[in-house]
């Protein structure tokens, strides 16, 4: 399930003014089992309380990395079973960032 997608449903459950475990336990019911857990439902609601009702995900802190996605879904394509190594050594990148 898209993540997006779980977080208007988040906001919709929020302005019925159901508590975040109800969300959760609806959002469940409706998709899959695992769908969200009760903690990130309790930050959403948090982050919606506190006026910010964007469902998107925020910038991340740390080091960025230069390798894009793609080019690594495509590396995976390519070989669906490579190592982190070879990674490392295709992209000319620090493990962590691959």
């Amino acid at each position: 399930m898209e993540k997006e997608h779980i977080r208007h449903c988040l906001l919709y459950e929020f302005d019925k003014k159901s508590t975040a475990a109800a969300a959760g336990c609806n959002i469940c019911q409706v998709y899959e089992e695992d769908a969200i857990d009760e903690s990130t439902c309790r930050r959403w609601f948090r982050k919606f309380r506190e006026g910010d009702r964007s469902c998107q995900d925020q910038p991340k802190s740390g080091r960025p990395s230069h390798v894009g996605e793609d080019g690594i879904d495509q590396a995976i394509r390519h070989n669906p079973n490579p190592t982190v190594q070879e990674l490392v050594e295709t992209f000319n990148e620090h493990p962590t960032a691959v």
